[in-house]
């Protein structure tokens, strides 16, 4: 079968997957004029902290990949191995961004045995959500400062497929987490959030925390262990993991 963006958005939704949507809180916004400047500034603002770049932007056209110009946006779509993904900017500064929960992907590439065995569905790993979300932010945080918002920026972000997924973590360094911590609903939708642009430039970390820790008690995790996670964001955003 050929790949292109419709049949990477089924595949994506076959199991659980992240959603972000971005959009300026005002009616007024700067287009993106012309549009293929859309491709140098999701270029410019996507963070690369764990080897696989946030949002994946394709540097090549290839089987597997693919960034074109479609209409009043900019498109592009990515299925390879355990990365799928899909993405559009529009000329208003809206920027949509779908992918699937690697967990439920990993066993296609991963040489890891204890890794094969996760099956699509069942968990949610906690040090991979916290940087997930943080570089959700991170990226918001450059978006920002392109010059595409006027003040503010809103944020939504909802994850599917989560229902009976029990939080998990792979580190072994860890202690385990006592007790069942699974969510009851099978979406989780994260509280609407509108940033001030200064705001997120100094901010952005903090504010993936708070929704770090929305998406934790969402799982029924009470008392999530906060030093741990802030840990967890500063060491993805220097790069020592």
């Amino acid at each position: 079968m050929n790949k292109d963006f419709q049949s990477t958005l089924e595949i994506i939704k076959t199991h659980g997957y992240w959603k972000m949507h971005i959009y300026p809180n005002s009616t007024n916004f700067i287009p993106i004029e012309p549009i293929n400047k859309g491709k140098e500034i999701i270029e410019s603002a996507s963070v690369q902290f764990r080897g696989w770049d946030y949002p994946h932007f394709p540097t090549q056209v290839l089987d597997h990949q693919k960034i074109y110009i479609a209409g009043d946006k900019v498109e592009a779509w990515t299925d390879y191995n355990q990365f799928k993904e899909i993405w559009r900017l529009f000329n208003t500064g809206q920027f949509i961004h779908l992918f699937g929960l690697i967990e439920d992907w990993i066993k296609e590439s991963s040489s890891s045995q204890r890794l094969k065995e996760i099956l699509p569905g069942r968990i949610l790993e906690i040090t991979w959500t916290i940087h997930s979300i943080t570089e959700m932010y991170a990226f918001i945080r450059n978006l920002a400062q392109a010059g595409l918002y006027e003040s503010e920026i809103a944020v939504e972000i909802t994850l599917f497929g989560t229902k009976d997924r029990e939080l998990f973590n792979f580190d072994m360094r860890r202690m385990p987490l006592i007790g069942e911590h699974k969510a009851m609903t099978d979406i989780v939708v994260f509280p609407k959030r509108v940033y001030k642009i200064q705001e997120l430039e100094t901010n952005y970390l903090d504010f993936a925390f708070g929704q770090i820790v929305y998406l934790f008690n969402q799982f029924n995790w009470d008392n999530p262990n906060t030093e741990a996670i802030k840990e967890d964001q500063k060491k993805l955003i220097e790069r020592r993991l």
